[in-house]
């Protein structure tokens, strides 16, 4: 295999392929990460870790990074216009983050493709004190630009603690092997324990990185982590092969088949689902004949007088949103609302159950399966009814945080 990095580089022969990054309890990916090979004169596939040891032998590191974060950018262009709230993970390496401050070389680039800020996540890891500090003001100045930060790979090596509390990230990738017997361990345990504890309170949200078999599916379910990432979710995918859901499809027909005790308890409690009709349908009472501008009082209403709502948003007579989701914020804390897939007017909700087993059955409520909320990371339960604004009909959809609704019906 011939690897001239010089040529390599010149003639941009270096080809990005995409991992989904996704949740295992809705039918919803957070996000894809950039990954790279590059192709040799013979045609042959580089892996990534040879092109960068190329690289640095020949002092060519910041032009391979500058390029591979170009091709990055154009690729996810093709994406972004059809996948609006999807996230694109893009590798910074710790000597580029003053480059990057400096010339604003991303925003330029993400400028020239049409790429919102708002849809890039940087994956950073700091190594060591002096790169920790650089990291901290990296993280300051694009996070005021409305870029997203990521610690990535948590748990391997050291400064875990120092990374979090310091840099303070919109989302954690934690490695697997900080799942697996985490109870046989307790340097890991605790450290788990730490990093959920300080992801529910700052609403930080957290990804299981390296998943490779169903085990550690089960064990990121397990953990109540609420996204994953690996090859046992998708091998790297160009951006032809990128078809959301068909990939969301197949991934959940893998792993329908785990459902959590509690999960299954709820599903067969009778008394809980004929609550949560009651409520959805006073709920609709409460709102019916209201004007749109009236909506948002009459839910702050709601949300005082149930806080087991996490959020509420409404739907026309062809399943698509038409307010923005308003979310209980007084009783759930969110930190990035858009990395926790709340939806926003327009959103299409025509193919997804709380919608289409309304429409296709004779019941005026429908109530789903229990799902962990991406907003609290708990379990919880959806609703959907009719319901009269103005002079339409619409339907109104609901968010119920399972744990503080049988606090609030057993107190």
């Amino acid at each position: 295999m011939n690897t001239d990095i010089v040529s390599l580089i010149k003639d941009k022969k270096i080809e990005i392929l995409f991992q989904l990054v996704i949740s295992p309890n809705e039918d919803y990916a957070a996000g894809i990460e950039a990954l790279s090979r590059g192709i040799s004169k013979d045609g042959e596939y580089i892996p990534a870790s040879t092109i960068f040891k190329e690289a640095k032998k020949h002092g060519l590191l910041d032009e391979l990074e500058k390029l591979l974060i170009y091709k990055a950018l154009k690729k996810f262009s093709e994406i972004v216009n059809r996948q609006k709230s999807l996230l694109l993970f893009i590798n910074i390496s710790e000597y580029m983050y003053e480059f990057c401050m400096e010339t604003d070389y991303i925003s330029t680039i993400a400028d020239e493709f049409k790429v919102p800020y708002s849809n890039i996540v940087f994956d950073i890891n700091p190594t060591n004190e002096e790169s920790i500090i650089s990291a901290i003001k990296f993280a300051k100045y694009f996070r005021k630009r409305k870029f997203y930060i990521c610690l990535d790979n948590i748990g391997s090596g050291f400064l875990n603690l120092d990374k979090i509390l310091y840099i303070s990230p919109d989302i954690i990738k934690i490695n697997i092997f900080n799942l697996r017997n985490v109870s046989n361990d307790n340097y890991r345990k605790n450290l788990l324990k730490f990093i959920k504890y300080i992801s529910e309170n700052l609403g930080i949200l957290l990804v299981a990185m390296g998943v490779e078999t169903v085990e550690d599916v089960v064990e990121t379910i397990d953990n109540n982590i609420q996204f994953m990432q690996g090859f046992y979710v998708s091998k790297p995918l160009s951006v032809e092969e990128i078809h959301l859901d068909l990939l969301i499809k197949d991934f959940h027909s893998m792993i329908l088949s785990h459902y959590t005790e509690k999960e299954v308890e709820i599903e067969n409690s009778r008394i809980i689902n004929t609550k949560i009709i009651n409520f959805t349908k006073e709920f609709a009472s409460v709102l019916g004949g209201s004007k749109f501008d009236k909506i948002n009082l009459k839910t702050s209403e709601i949300f005082l007088k149930y806080n087991f709502i996490e959020n509420i948003w409404i739907l026309n007579k062809d399943g698509y949103q038409v307010n923005d989701t308003i979310i209980n914020y007084d009783k759930f804390n969110v930190k990035s609302s858009p990395i926790f897939n709340v939806y926003n007017i327009g959103s299409d909700f025509s193919s997804k159950e709380i919608f289409t087993m309304l429409e296709s059955s004779f019941l005026d409520i429908w109530v789903t399966k229990p799902y962990k909320s991406l907003l609290t990371n708990n379990i919880c339960i959806g609703s959907s009814t009719y319901v009269e604004l103005g002079d339409s009909n619409y339907i109104l959809c609901l968010n119920i945080n399972y744990n503080t609704l049988i606090n609030y019906l057993y107190k």
